[in-house]
């Protein structure tokens, strides 16, 4: 299953038409990535013991999946800020500010 990724001719596109297709995307990516969620949930209900735990694969007629564990490790920031809290000055060195520009979408109606 391929997915098209054929880049659509724009030159023409309006800063409305534009914004109006961004909210479609979202809306859509928004509903899918629910979706996602809710088929995952209902294959791990399904799966048995040996395809939870990674050592069968799943076999669908398009797809195969696994389950995998992973571990990753993040910065507490609550914990770190918690640490620090009585020492302001080491805290302010440790920030970094970042400045991005974020394009907000929402319906007109």
């Amino acid at each position: 299953m391929a997915t098209d990724k054929t880049i659509p001719n724009l030159e023409n596109a309006t800063p409305g038409f534009l914004v109006d297709e961004l909210g479609k995307i979202r809306a859509e990516a928004s509903r899918l990535k629910f979706l996602e969620g809710i088929y995952k949930q209902a294959l791990e209900a399904r799966c048995t013991p040996t395809q939870l735990n990674g050592t069968k694969f799943i076999m669908g007629e398009t797809f195969v999946g696994d389950w995998v564990e992973k571990t990753q490790e993040r910065v507490d920031t609550n914990k770190v800020k918690e640490v620090f809290a009585d020492k302001p000055e080491i805290l302010a060195q440790l920030m970094k500010v970042i400045t991005f520009k974020q394009l907000n979408i929402k319906p007109i109606k």
